[in-house]
């Protein structure tokens, strides 16, 4: 999967699906950390996109609450 897009709904769309793996099991946690994903998650939430951004967000944030 990679991370860079040509457009900016396909990368927003990438990110909604990570988001939705979170949301339902935590099984994909340790890949996620494995391979930087989280990383880069982080990194791209300074993306000029506004709507990248916000499913940056939101996985992050969801992620860190299903985990607790």
């Amino acid at each position: 999967m990679g991370f860079v897009g040509t457009r900016q709904g396909e990368n927003a769309a990438r990110r909604s699906a990570i988001d939705n793996m979170c949301r339902h099991s935590p099984y994909f946690y340790a890949s996620l950390f494995k391979h930087d994903i989280v990383v880069l998650l982080i990194e791209r939430c300074a993306e000029p996109d506004e709507r990248t951004r916000k499913f940056e967000c939101v996985a992050l944030g969801k992620a860190a609450y299903q985990n607790e």
